[in-house]
C-alpha cells in the first residue's frame, strides 16, 4: 500500500531524532527581558486533547484573560487520546458517591481525601458543562458502573453524546468551543524545555524547533501520558509488559513529565497504565507502533477456528479473556491485575474465521485518525504480509519460527477439545463469573460477568497466522498536582506558576471508571485554567 505513511515518517516531521541533543539537563533561568519570545499569553497551555482544549475553553468562558496552545503533532494529527477515545464521560451523580466508589477503585492504594474531593466536586459538573457550553445532548449509556460490585457503583454513571461512541464527538465540541474565542493554536511546536525566572517560577515554554513562548501568569501541561517513549516504558511499566506499545497518539512521549521533572516534580502512579491488551500491526509489518485490536475472541461468535500461542508454540491464555477485562485487567488471585501475555505471540487461525469478519477493527489511533490509511480487511493484510496463508503446519512454522512439531501437537490437542465440546485447558467457551459478584447493591441483583457460550469449530487448513503485540490504551501517571492542578515537587510545594490536567499525573492510582480519563481531563482542565488566572502577572 504504498499511501501508507508510518509513525516513522510522522516522528520525522516533528524532528524526533533531534530530542537528545536538544533538551537541557535543568530547565532554562532567564529574565523574561531577555528571552526572545515568539508570542506570549496569561496561559500557555500545552496539549490540544481535552484537557487543554478545556482550559482554553474555560479562559475563553469565564473570562479569564488569553491563552495559547502549543502542540506537538500537526494539526491533522492533533488532539492526543481524546480524539480517539470512545468519547465515554464519568460522571457520578453526586460528589460523595464519587468520592466513595473511586476511593475503593484506588484501593488498595490511597490517594489523599483533599485530592479525591477536589476530583470529584469537579467531574459530576461535566455532563451539564457539556450540555450548556458545548451544545452536547448527553446520554447515560447504561445505569450501571464497570465495577457493579463495588461501594456506590448505583451512582456511578457515564454519558455519550447522541448515544453514539467512537466517533470523536466530544472532542470536536469542544475544540469547536475554543475556536470561537479565537483561541491561538500553534501546531508542530513541541514542548521541550520550561523557562523559568531567577525565582524559580515558569515563565515560558521553548519548543524544539527553538521557538519559545511567554507565559504571564502560568503554564499548564497537558500533553499526555508516556505509552510511546520506549525509555520511559521500560523504567515504569510493570514487569512482564515489556515491548508493549500504546494504541494512542504517537505523540504521547512523556514530554510533560520530563519538563517537570527537570524542575523537581514529584512523580506518582506511574506504574498506573490502561492495558495490557493484545494487537495486531495495521499499516506495514515493520511497524510496531501502529496497532489495532483484533476484533474477534471478545465479543464476536460469528467464528470461532482460532488459537493464540506464544513463541514456543503453546497456548497460554483463554483466547477470550478479552470478554472478562476492564481496561487490560482481569480478576484473578484475589486482586485484578493486567493479562499476562507472552513478548512474542502468535494467532492460528482458519477460513471460516478469515471469511467472517476483519481482523483490523477500527479502535486505535491509526484507523481514528483521516490523515493515516490504514490496513481494513483481512485481504488488505494479506497482501502487506501481516496475515500469512498457509497450506500445511510446516508453512505456520516456517512463517513463525515456532518448532513443527510443537505446533502439530498444539492445533491436534485443541482439535480434540474442540471434538469434544470442551477446552479442558482455559475453559475458553465455558461461562464462568469474572469474580464474586456482589448483589447487595440496588438494581444489580442479576449482574453477572460472564463469557458468552460459542461452539469450538476445529482449526484446519488452509491456515493463517497473524502476529499479536501487546499493547495499552495509556498512562495515568505523571507529576504530582495539588488540588487546584498546582505540579508538586518532592516537597510536596507548588512548583511557581507550573499547573497540570488529563492523564498526566491524574488521581487513578489502581483501577478507573470508564469514561474516566476523558471526564477527568475536561475536569482537571477547568480546574487548572482557573488556578492560573487567579495568579497577578509575573513581575
Amino acid at each position: 500500500m504504498s499511501n501508507q505513511v508510518t509513525r516513522r515518517d510522522f516522528l520525522k516531521t516533528t524532528g524526533a531524532a533531534a530530542v537528545a541533543a536538544t533538551v537541557a539537563t535543568g530547565a532554562t533561568i532567564a529574565a523574561a527581558s531577555e528571552v526572545d519570545w515568539a508570542d506570549e499569553a496569561d496561559v500557555v497551555i500545552l496539549g490540544t486533547g481535552c484537557a487543554g482544549l478545556s482550559a482554553a475553553c474555560t479562559v475563553g468562558l469565564e473570562e479569564l484573560g488569553t491563552c495559547l496552545v502549543l502542540e506537538a503533532a500537526p494539526e491533522e494529527l492533533s488532539g492526543g487520546n481524546s480524539k480517539v477515545s470512545g468519547q465515554y464521560i464519568f460522571c457520578p451523580s453526586s460528589v460523595e458517591g464519587a468520592i466513595a466508589y473511586q476511593t475503593e477503585l484506588n484501593l488498595p492504594y490511597v490517594v489523599e481525601p483533599e485530592l479525591v474531593r477536589a476530583w470529584a466536586e469537579e467531574i459530576v459538573e461535566n455532563v451539564d458543562w457539556l450540555e450548556e457550553n458545548c451544545g452536547a445532548n448527553m446520554h447515560d449509556f447504561r445505569n450501571n458502573a464497570e465495577y457493579p460490585e463495588v461501594v456506590c457503583a448505583d451512582e456511578a454513571f457515564s454519558y455519550l453524546h447522541e448515544g453514539k461512541n467512537q466517533n470523536k464527538a466530544v472532542w470536536l465540541m469542544m475544540k469547536a468551543l475554543a475556536d470561537s474565542f479565537n483561541t491561538k493554536f500553534y501546531y508542530e511546536a513541541r514542548g521541550i524545555d520550561l523557562i523559568t525566572n531567577e525565582a524559580g517560577e515558569v515563565i515560558g515554554v521553548t519548543c524544539e524547533d527553538g521557538r519559545n513562548f511567554k507565559a504571564n501568569k502560568g503554564v499548564l501541561l497537558a500533553c499526555g501520558g508516556y505509552e510511546q517513549d520506549e525509555e520511559l516504558m521500560q523504567l515504569y511499566s510493570p514487569i512482564g509488559m515489556a515491548h508493549t506499545f500504546g494504541k494512542g497518539s504517537y505523540f504521547n512521549r512523556g514530554d510533560g513529565i520530563k519538563m517537570a521533572q527537570r524542575l523537581g516534580a514529584k512523580l506518582w502512579h506511574m506504574n498506573s497504565m490502561s492495558g495490557n491488551l493484545l494487537g495486531i500491526k495495521i499499516l506495514s509489518k515493520d511497524d510496531p507502533h501502529a496497532l489495532t485490536w483484533p476484533s474477534f475472541g471478545y465479543s464476536s461468535c460469528k467464528s470461532q477456528d482460532f488459537i493464540y500461542v506464544d513463541s514456543k508454540g503453546d497456548r497460554f491464555t483463554n483466547e477470550r479473556l478479552g470478554y472478562l477485562q476492564r481496561h487490560g485487567m482481569v480478576f484473578r488471585s484475589g486482586t485484578w491485575a493486567h493479562i499476562d501475555l507472552p513478548t512474542g505471540a502468535w494467532c492460528i487461525f482458519g477460513q471460516a474465521l478469515y471469511d467472517a469478519e476483519s481482523l483490523f477493527k477500527p479502535s486505535n489511533y491509526t484507523t481514528y485518525t483521516e490523515a493515516i490509511k490504514g490496513i481494513e480487511t483481512n485481504d488488505e493484510g494479506l497482501e502487506a504480509g501481516i496475515i500469512v496463508k498457509c497450506e500445511t503446519i510446516a508453512d505456520i512454522a516456517a512463517a513463525t519460527g515456532i518448532d513443527e512439531a510443537k505446533l502439530q501437537k498444539t492445533i491436534e490437542v485443541y482439535n480434540g477439545y474442540a471434538a469434544a465440546g470442551e477446552d479442558l485447558e482455559y475453559q475458553r467457551e465455558k461461562p464462568r463469573n469474572a469474580f464474586a459478584q456482589r448483589t447487595d447493591l440496588p438494581g444489580h441483583e442479576d449482574d453477572v460477568v460472564k463469557l458468552q457460550a460459542c461452539e469450538l469449530p476445529p482449526i484446519e487448513p488452509p491456515y493463517y497466522v497473524v502476529e499479536l503485540c501487546p499493547t495499552l490504551l495509556n498512562t495515568q501517571g505523571g507529576p504530582k498536582r495539588g488540588v487546584g492542578g498546582e505540579v508538586l515537587n518532592m516537597d510536596e510545594k507548588p512548583i511557581p506558576r507550573l499547573y497540570a490536567a488529563g492523564e498526566m499525573g491524574c488521581i487513578y492510582a489502581y483501577r478507573y471508571n470508564i469514561g474516566g480519563n476523558l471526564s477527568e481531563a475536561i475536569s482537571s482542565g477547568r480546574i487548572a485554567a482557573r488556578s492560573i488566572a487567579k495568579l497577578d502577572p509575573v513581575a
